[in-house]
């Protein structure tokens, strides 16, 4: 760690690696920067955003929880709270945060973020009323013969007890249930939403076109759904991560940098056809048969009079750090951020060579000026320069 490194430039790295989607990294540091300053709401309120990415929700609560703490006024800290309740399912405490933050600056995210969760705690209550109560049924205990002068026509009779067939197990459930995804120039990251999912009872099985999946639902119901991938995958750098309300699939692309149009291809044409774009519809069988009627992505929740594109507030928390207004120090490093990475090559070896040489007291953007010479430690008025060399 270099000796000069402060806060706010390390939440400003911290801020570059989220945008370029190395979570993991950016966590060590948001966590560099609340190590060296504790007191700062927007450090932990950051990291909670990456831990977010990473599906640790958990985490996510206690740092947004800590920056509101730190900072009562901090919307962006309940927005992160809220999101991160609701993944893990505690749907009113979700509810409250983004209530708390819309009280502080309302605005349409907060609102529709509110909807989602009464969507979300109607439809628990109503699962909870409608759920089917097993009531024990007495077993009926052969009796012993008793004395009787009826004929043995009457046992025959239409009252006579039956056995009863043993159920048959259920097959698993086959198709789709609510997913969406996004990708990268490597990965393409499937989110299936299912609830109750438990990773112990959950088979994934890749292979280069395709991924299948079969679980339980509320460990209970079999469900099995199989992707045709619209580009192949190496299945053995794949993997999967479980949450209380989805599963997040991993899957990384055999050709890096290819984009994928869509997640699955129809099964009814070839892969290489529909990604090229070369195949033609394929003629009815008969004129009578109507063409298939595309499919048509879900809404949810169902039962909400308000269509809502949920798939868009999903990615609001990426939007937000580049969003976020920057004030004191912060905005200072984010302006010399902005300069350093539109800057040409000169520029940057010009702001490199004259930090570094000056001790962090110097920062050049001419490299006709800094190039010729060594720069001087130039202190702040009132202060002195001290050399970390022995003599």
């Amino acid at each position: 760690m270099s000796r000069f490194t402060s806060p706010e430039s390390a939440n400003a790295e911290g801020n570059q690696l989220f945008v370029d989607e190395k979570w993991e990294a950016a966590v060590e540091k948001y966590s560099l920067a609340i190590e060296l300053e504790s007191n700062d709401s927007t450090y932990y309120r950051s990291r909670a955003a990456a831990h977010m990415k990473l599906s640790n929700f958990t985490d996510a609560v206690s740092d947004a929880s800590t920056a509101i703490k730190l900072n009562p006024q901090d919307s962006i800290a309940y927005h992160r709270k809220g999101v991160a309740c609701f993944e893990l399912g505690e749907y009113e405490t979700a509810k409250s945060a983004f209530e708390q933050g819309n009280k502080i600056q309302p605005s349409d995210p907060f609102k529709t973020w509110i909807r989602k969760c009464d969507a979300e705690i109607r439809e628990e209550a109503a699962a909870a009323k409608v759920a089917p109560t097993t009531t024990a049924q007495p077993a009926v205990q052969p009796s012993a013969p008793a004395a009787s002068t009826s004929t043995p026509a009457s046992r025959s009779t239409p009252d006579a007890v039956k056995p009863t067939p043993s159920p048959q197990p259920k097959p698993a459930e086959s198709g789709r249930t609510r997913h969406e995804f996004y990708q990268s120039s490597t990965h393409v990251f499937v989110s299936v939403f299912a609830k109750g999912v438990d990773k112990d009872l959950t088979k994934i099985d890749y292979h280069p076109d395709t991924v299948s999946v079969t679980t339980k639902l509320n460990n209970s119901t079999d469900w099995q759904w199989d992707m045709d991938l619209w580009d192949p995958i190496d299945p053995a750098d794949c993997s999967a991560t479980f949450s209380p309300t989805k599963i997040e699939l991993k899957l990384k692309k055999a050709f890096a940098g290819r984009k994928w149009e869509k997640l699955e291809v129809d099964p009814k044409r070839k892969r290489t056809e529909e990604r090229d774009g070369s195949a033609k519809a394929p003629a009815p069988a008969e004129p009578s048969t109507p063409a298939p009627a595309a499919e048509k992505k879900p809404s949810y929740p169902s039962s909400s009079k308000h269509k809502v594109n949920w798939d868009e507030i999903d990615k609001e928390v990426d939007k937000e750090l580049a969003q976020e207004k920057p004030s004191g120090d912060e905005s200072l490093t984010k302006l010399f951020q902005d300069i350093f990475s539109k800057g040409d090559e000169n520029t940057k070896r010009a702001m490199m060579k004259s930090f570094s040489e000056s001790g962090g007291t110097v920062l050049s953007t001419n490299w006709n000026e800094v190039g010729k010479k060594p720069v001087e430690c130039t202190p702040p008025s009132g202060m002195e320069a001290k050399s970390w060399k022995k003599p």
